[in-house]
């Protein structure tokens, strides 16, 4: 398991290689994008969660 330090440097290092390899179009296309999977992803999770409570109410 990678503790929080451990995935803020390999956050920061995916970041600094996308920056340097990519053009400036397609860095930000690519940000764009992990942004809105991002999102997505909590947003699946805190359903998932809310549906799970609303499944345990409605079951005798």
């Amino acid at each position: 398991m990678i503790n929080p330090c451990e995935l803020n440097v390999a956050i920061a290092a995916l970041t600094n290689y996308f920056f340097t390899t990519l053009s400036k179009e397609d860095f930000i296309c690519l940000s764009i994008f992990l942004r809105e999977l991002s999102k997505s992803m909590i947003g699946t999770t805190v359903f998932d969660g809310l549906c799970s409570k609303e499944d345990s109410k409605l079951e005798p």
